[in-house]
Order: structure tokens, then sequence, then C-alpha cells
């Protein structure tokens, strides 16, 4: 970090960057102003570059419709292969209690990633993530799923993130 004591000209981490004072002097005199900047450019790229933003469980962030795309129809052949699973296993008697724990346990996850992966997408079109609560309405999911696959996200920044390409 660059700063500078005004009064005695040290700088580059003699001082205290949490209150402003001068580790040589003790002098309140310290300008902080390059050092701000810096702390605040890095912020920026930490914030640009965060792992939870690329994170499949976060809902933090941005994606593009490839991404989604990509990431849905993984969801939707593991959700398949599982109940393909559980349908063989449980015969033609249909689920029973402990299957139907199981599936819920083991499912949970899936609509857990399909909802992170949703709001991200809204994220992208610059809408609130609360709107991903229309994919549990019948036929209104379908509708949403397809918007959220087709259409363009917002160009440029915007307030969920940088524009990704």
């Amino acid at each position: 970090m660059i700063g500078k004591c005004k009064m005695c000209g040290w700088q580059a981490g003699i001082f205290n960057l949490k209150n402003g004072v001068c580790k040589a002097c003790a002098s309140k005199n310290v300008d902080l102003s390059d050092s701000l900047s810096q702390i605040e450019q890095m912020h920026h790229i930490e914030a640009g570059a965060n792992a939870e933003q690329f994170s499949s469980f976060s809902f933090a962030g941005r994606i593009t419709r490839s991404t989604f795309w990509t990431h849905m129809v993984l969801l939707s052949l593991i959700g398949g292969g599982l109940h393909i699973v559980f349908l063989l296993s449980s015969g033609r008697g249909g689920f029973k209690g402990p299957e139907v724990i199981g599936y819920s346990i083991l499912y949970t996850p899936i609509l857990y990633l399909v909802l992170t992966t949703s709001v991200k997408r809204l994220h992208d079109l610059d809408k609130s993530g609360w709107v991903a609560v229309t994919l549990f309405i019948p036929i209104l999911n379908i509708m949403i799923l397809f918007i959220l696959g087709l259409a363009p996200g917002t160009e440029g920044p915007n307030r969920f993130g940088e524009e990704l390409r």
C-alpha cells in the first residue's frame, strides 16, 4: 500500500492503515488517498474474480445462457438417472417410505442447484432472484426456464456484477 505521512515523509507500510496513524512519528496527518484507491481497486478485482461467484452452490453473480443450458442439461440427466434408479429399485409397487425419504434426500441438492443456476441467470437479466419462486408454479415454470435460457443478458455491468462473455 502506498501512503505518505505529511509530517515525516514515511510511506509504504510504515503507517497503520486502520486509523491513518504514522508508525514513525505518530502523526495523524497521513495521506491515504493513494492507498485507499489501491484498496478499492484490489477489492474490485477480488470481487470480480470472487470464487463464490463461479461456485454452483452460490446465489451470487451472473451466468451466461450457455452456462445455464449446460447446468440444466447436466442436472436433468443426473435427476433423471436418479429417478430411474429409484423406479427400478422400487418395483411395481411404486415408492414406499424408505424410498421416498432416500429420493427426497438425494434430489434436494439437485433442486438447490437448479435454483442457484436460475437465480444467477435472472441476475444476468438484471432481475431479482426472487423471480425464481415462479419455478414452483406448474406450466409457468417451463415458460420461465425457456425465457432464462433464450433471453440475452444485460449488456455491460449491472447491479449483480460484470458482464460475462
